[in-house]
């Protein structure tokens, strides 16, 4: 005998995000693989879904810098930071440069004023007259404490690319 037909889908179930992931409290996430494999569109999916279903804020980011352009990722990854204090706080200045004065910890605040130039620079050359692995590490840095001060106020999941 043929089972009923199916007249009406059942509602999705929403099931909490599995202990212990980066999807539960927070946490890093990194796509990596050839060309192709659909990372950028699993990474999309993965935020959207994160922020909708979990309530998390998505920080976004790319590695594998093409040459000459290691400065890009710092400059992405210190803007989507800067996005997510914009929406915790909508005193955070809308200028990339402004915000970052105003949310830099303690701990890197030595570095403002290269990250600044660093921020507002639309080329892949180096502010001023810095090293290109200088002023890597102090943004690399830089964004490691704005995480640790985002993930105090609200869960995080970062993605890079």
């Amino acid at each position: 005998m043929l089972s009923p037909t199916l007249t009406e889908l059942p509602d999705a179930v929403e099931l909490p995000a599995p202990a212990g992931s980066p999807f539960a409290d927070g946490g890093m996430v990194v796509l990596e693989g050839p060309s192709g494999l659909g990372k950028v569109e699993l990474a999309e999916h993965m935020i959207t879904h994160c922020a909708t279903q979990f309530n998390m804020m998505p920080v976004f980011g790319t590695m594998g810098p093409r040459p000459g352009e290691v400065t890009r990722i710092v400059r992405e990854l210190l803007r989507s930071t800067l996005a997510v204090f914009r929406h915790l706080d909508r005193s955070v200045p809308d200028d990339d440069a402004q915000a970052l004065a105003k949310v830099i910890p303690e701990k890197v605040a030595s570095s403002l004023v290269v990250l600044q130039e660093l921020l507002n620079s639309k080329a892949s050359t180096m502010p001023g007259n810095g090293k290109t692995t200088d002023v890597f590490d102090l943004g690399v840095k830089a964004v490691i404490e704005l995480l640790k001060a985002l993930s105090k106020k609200t869960p995080i999941l970062v993605v890079l690319l």
